[in-house]
């Protein structure tokens, strides 16, 4: 099972593969968090392709104080989750590689391993960029494998826990690669 998030295009004709989408736009509460940590559990990847959703998410902690914590813990590696493949197109001028980041603005960790998918030689780190590059220009590609196969009650403790006691937008510095 690979489980996208809602509102992405998606890849279309994967014969053989179940793709769920996670409804993580919909209002936090008991009922999401169960669905979104029998998902995690029950699945084998978690595939983004794109920023739309944990570049915004996260920083509406008040109206999603446990997605925007599902997000710091799969990147983090927490819920059992490690980054396997990441696919961008980044610009490039004169051999320089144009890129941006899109963990800082929403205060995300970049996950465990990242920085050996960036592009080799020389870039040119622009920080922030609009949606509408880092969304329809060059998506960021991220493939996370279920590697830890904790169960849904276990991650949803996790997440139940952190977002409680932490607050929600606090946890972590951006920029920082975990790992």
């Amino acid at each position: 099972t690979v489980l996208k998030e809602h509102w992405e295009e998606g890849i279309p004709n994967l014969r053989g593969l179940r793709v769920q989408e996670l409804p993580l736009y919909d209002g936090d509460g008991p009922a999401k968090l169960r669905r979104l940590a029998e998902s995690l559990a029950g699945a084998d990847y978690v595939w983004f392709f794109s920023n739309r959703l944990y570049g915004t998410i996260p920083r509406l902690p008040k109206r999603y104080p446990q997605s925007a914590e599902y997000y710091r813990l799969l990147f983090s590696g927490v819920l059992g989750y490690e980054l396997v493949n990441v696919e961008t197109a980044y610009p490039r001028l004169a051999g320089i590689s144009i890129t941006d980041d899109t963990f800082g603005r929403p205060n995300l960790p970049r996950p465990a391993g990242f920085s050996s998918f960036q592009p080799s030689g020389p870039t040119l780190a622009l920080g922030f960029a609009d949606e509408s590059f880092s969304v329809y220009d060059h998506p960021l590609g991220m493939v996370f494998e279920n590697v830890g196969r904790h169960s849904a009650g276990e991650i949803m403790r996790t997440i139940e826990v952190v977002a409680k006691g932490t607050g929600s937008g606090r946890g972590t510095r951006p920029g920082r690669e975990v790992g």
